[in-house]
């Protein structure tokens, strides 16, 4: 199923408000880096894997999530704040121990039957976390409309419950940094530790008749954050602007038509994980799907580079870059990570590293020239998750039927640093394209089994149903011991 990931935190973007009497997003103390995990030498790379094996810390089995063929999967969460684990998956929401797997607090406000329509993927100020639902199941209707709940991530208190009535109905939510934002029909705010709104741009400033923001996306290493705004033109986005986030300035904007017209402009879409990049899927003549991608300049908008990928072959030359909407998986909801000027992503044959402004490829892990422990490698898929607290490892699943292993990537040569398998024990639940976040050495893996292997399945009424939640903490192996 498809799911967010919380991805290692993008620097900058801290959130303010013009009026300094208006509540702030508190920063946190700036965390000590766990180490890397130690490597196993040497590391195998072309035969069935057996050894190290990923050390079974804790499993929680089935989280028993409400059957719903409405709910997006795009809204499901996995981060570590501290020693919780906070899971979210449709209607069920767990913090959970890092120590022994105990659930610490579950499910802290009774949704009435609904689903979260937005959720936060990280924690924000100290030790908070926030999501939006609708409120339809009180007998004034006058009190109906969307909440904004905010929770202690320790111990699932909540500390805001309020009705968006007075600020219009969400629209979109962002975790950047420890800065949760939130978008509705007036604007975007910011959330701080009571759950309360500060400005940080009103609707009337932006571009457009009545824009709605659709997409809030964070630039790695600036202030500047991208709105994607729809004003009913087209089926889609119709402005891309840069705001300046401490400030609340539109510092430069974007109508799609710069990138593409007629038709095609609707499908032009920002990076969810980094608003320096546009992308649009096309097609064609022979009908093979190819990749536009822009990459803009974060303080001026000026585009910088146009590059366009079409699969080619087999092999090494074959790259289709999973970074837009439509092709995203569910071990990382955004297709790729940003590290420099250069993006990593996965395809439906390899990993790569690929430089946008120069439109090379640095290097490629092809997946035909690494052996499957099971499986056939017809079903085998690569998942990008997150990078090592030093950003030089790519953490990485490859998966194939019930059986897969966690890899660790080089970030500069793309060569094979690690690589381990899970025990039966978390196979069947956790291993195919899982939710991964790294603490040290340690790893969280969460998926939610509804969807066995059909992408045409993450959505919809044919989706499978049912309690199909699975949690679990796995250890790197002591290679020293």
């Amino acid at each position: 199923m498809l799911v967010l990931v919380a991805a290692p935190a993008c620097s900058g973007g801290g959130g303010g408000s013009d009026d300094d009497d208006k509540p702030k997003a508190d920063a946190s103390a700036t965390p000590t880096l766990p180490p890397n995990p130690d490597l196993p030498d040497p590391v195998d790379t072309n035969g069935p894997v057996e050894e190290p094996l990923m050390e079974p810390v804790w499993l929680i089995r089935s989280t028993k999530t409400k059957e719903s063929d409405e709910y997006t999967v795009r809204t499901q969460g996995l981060f570590v704040d501290g020693d919780i684990a906070v899971y979210q998956a449709q209607d069920t929401m767990l913090g959970i121990s890092m120590t022994d797997g105990s659930t610490v607090w579950k499910s802290p406000v009774d949704l009435g039957g609904e689903l979260p329509d937005h959720a936060g993927t990280a924690a924000h100020g100290d030790h908070r976390w926030t999501f939006v639902y609708p409120e339809t199941n009180d007998d004034d209707l006058d009190t109906w409309g969307d909440r904004l709940v905010t929770v202690d991530t320790q111990t699932g208190d909540v500390v805001g419950d309020i009705l968006l009535g007075t600020y219009g109905t969400a629209t979109t939510m962002e975790s950047v940094g420890d800065v949760q934002y939130l978008a509705t029909e007036d604007g975007v705010f910011t959330v701080d530790d009571e759950g309360q709104l500060g400005t940080v741009m009103p609707i009337q400033r932006l571009p457009g008749r009545k824009p709605d923001i659709r997409k809030i996306t964070p630039i790695q290493g600036s202030d500047v954050i991208v709105l994607s705004l729809d004003t009913g033109n087209v089926i889609g986005t119709d402005f891309i602007v840069g705001v300046d986030s401490t400030s609340g300035d539109v510092v430069w904007k974007h109508r799609v038509t710069d990138f593409a017209t007629g038709l095609g402009a609707q499908y032009v879409d920002v990076s969810d994980i980094d608003g320096r990049y546009v992308t649009r899927p096309a097609w064609d003549r022979e009908h093979t799907e190819m990749m536009h991608l822009w990459v803009l300049d974060p303080d001026s908008g000026e585009v910088r580079a146009h590059q366009l990928s079409k699969p080619h072959g087999q092999g090494e030359r074959y790259h289709q870059m999973r970074i837009g909407v439509n092709d995203l998986g569910s071990g990382n909801p955004h297709g790729m990570v940003v590290v420099g000027d250069d993006i990593l992503f996965e395809d439906s044959q390899g990993i790569s590293r690929y430089s946008p402004l120069t439109g090379e490829y640095v290097w490629t892990l092809r997946r035909d020239i690494m052996g499957l422990r099971n499986g056939d490698a017809d079903w085998a898929s690569f998942g990008v998750g997150g990078l090592s607290p030093d950003n030089s490892l790519l953490y990485a699943f490859m998966s194939s039927g019930q059986s897969g292993d966690l890899m660790a990537v080089d970030v500069e040569t793309g060569e094979l640093a690690g690589r381990w398998a899970l025990d039966d024990a978390q196979q069947a639940g956790l291993v195919s394209r899982p939710l991964m976040v790294v603490d040290g050495e340690q790893v969280v893996l969460a998926r939610n089994r509804a969807v066995e292997g059909d992408p045409e399945l993450l959505e919809g009424p044919s989706k499978p149903l049912g309690p199909r939640n699975d949690v679990g903490l796995v250890r790197f192996p002591d290679l020293a011991g």
